[in-house]
């Protein structure tokens, strides 16, 4: 496998909050409590996600002219219960409950899903969990030229690493515009109104 990416750019980098970093910019700024400042742009979301109401999550792979034939494997993590691992397998949702695991190994062919010089968007179903309603969430994508064993699904992939990919990490941060919404409800069934002042 060759140089597959996730969106149109990669950069390298030693670690998500520490230089050196490609692209002159930390993922992460813990002092400025400050995430997704980098080029990461392999992920996107709806606007917001709904406990249990059923939600995409898009992902584009990038394949240079270069890319060999075979399979690369994706992976997507989100931190449902907001504790700060990715491992957790049965988190408590207002609806059911969920794996922080979201897709495991989804494959990725050169050139039966992505032709060499090319860009291809794929499209994840995903059953949000909302613990706490409107509350944001890490997630993480991995690409990578091996599946992830099922010692390694907490999103740290294998020691020391793979030999081809990319992971990027976003912090999902949900936005609400309410505007002149109709009435619904919320993600605990009960009644939600709009109102405008006099």
């Amino acid at each position: 496998p060759n140089g597959l990416r996730l969106g149109a750019t990669v950069s390298a980098e030693s670690d998500a909050d520490r230089m050196t970093d490609q692209d002159g910019l930390t993922n992460l700024d813990p002092a400025a409590d400050l995430p997704n400042r980098d080029s990461d742009d392999g992920l996107t979301f709806t606007a917001y996600w709904i406990d249990g109401t059923p939600a995409v999550i898009t992902y584009t792979v990038t394949a240079p002219a270069s890319a060999t034939a075979g399979d690369r494997y994706v992976n997507i993590w989100v931190d449902w219960n907001r504790d700060g691992d990715w491992a957790d397998g049965e988190v408590a949702c207002v609806h059911g409950a969920r794996d922080e695991h979201v897709l495991i190994n989804q494959v990725v062919n050169v050139p039966a899903q992505v032709a060499p010089g090319a860009t291809a968007a794929f499209l994840v179903p995903v059953n949000p969990c909302q613990p706490v309603l409107m509350d944001r969430a890490w997630v993480r994508i991995t690409l990578s030229d091996k599946p992830v064993a099922t010692a390694d699904d907490d999103g740290r992939g294998p020691g020391p690493c793979f030999a081809e990919g990319e992971t990027e990490d976003y912090l999902y941060d949900p936005t609400l515009e309410f505007g002149d919404a109709p009435d619904s409800t919320n993600n605990d069934g009960q009644p939600m109104t709009t109102s405008s002042p006099a």
